[in-house]
């Protein structure tokens, strides 16, 4: 005889993402973007509390929905990182104590030779009178300085750092459609490639990477998998299953 089955119990709050949505809609208000997408998690644990894009579409009808604008833009579109990338050269110069927190960079040069070549930097938004710390470099969000942490720690280095925060590779979605982004390895990076990575440049990564390598700094140092499913229960409310955090590696 058919019995009732197993009730499923996702991660998500209901409150943060009516949070979440409530925002969306302020940013398109103000800002008028093509795109956004908002993702709250538990640095700690990983779970996903909220997700929303924009544009969005009633689930009820999405029979008429434009298919563009059904996918989730959180897995399935990238983008240059930018700053946010900065954290990576940052962490690993600081992590191989090539570097320290005080460690002072002229944030004014326009350029350095490195490895019998004279590489440019790009341009920061912001003029500085005085040598930045590496602190500093993080805070300000200095081009210049972070690509001079990428030069310390050097290309080979460089690259192992972005893969271990999760660039270039897929974060583990539990739902389809998610996308690796892009991490060249190092044998295809042009000559400019140091100075533009480290600055979160000439690499490509989605939302969803962006926030778990973000993350790391969060969650004491872990790569944590995103999960939706937080139990699972039997018909009289009794857990049969609990899901446990998954951490990926210790970048």
């Amino acid at each position: 005889n058919p019995t009732n089955g197993f009730n499923v119990v996702l991660s998500t709050d209901i409150i943060i993402q009516h949070m979440v949505e409530e925002e969306l809609q302020r940013i398109v208000a103000e800002f008028k973007p093509e795109k956004a997408t908002i993702i709250v998690s538990d640095a700690k644990t990983g779970f996903i509390l909220a997700m929303g894009n924009y544009p969005n579409f009633n689930l009820n009808e999405y029979n008429v929905a434009p298919l563009d604008v059904q996918r989730n833009f959180a897995i399935t579109d990238q983008f240059d990182p930018g700053s946010t990338f900065k954290i990576v050269a940052a962490s690993g110069a600081l992590n191989e104590g090539i570097v320290y927190p005080r460690t002072r960079f002229d944030c004014t040069l326009e350029g350095v030779e490195y490895r019998g070549r004279m590489r440019k930097f790009m341009p920061d938004d912001h003029s500085y009178d005085h040598d930045l710390t590496v602190a500093e470099i993080i805070s300000k969000s200095s081009n210049i300085g972070a690509a001079q942490l990428g030069m310390k720690l050097g290309e080979k280095r460089m690259y192992d750092y972005a893969h271990s925060f999760g660039f270039g590779e897929k974060a583990g979605f539990p739902f389809g459609g998610e996308i690796s982004g892009l991490l060249n390895p190092v044998k295809k990076w042009s000559g400019i490639d140091i100075t533009r990575i480290p600055a979160g440049y000439s690499v490509a990564a989605t939302p969803l990477q962006i926030h778990y390598a973000m993350g790391v700094i969060a969650s004491d140092g872990e790569l944590l998998k995103p999960q939706l499913i937080k139990q699972i229960k039997d018909e009289s409310g009794e857990v049969v299953f609990d899901f446990e955090k998954k951490s990926r590696r210790h970048p």
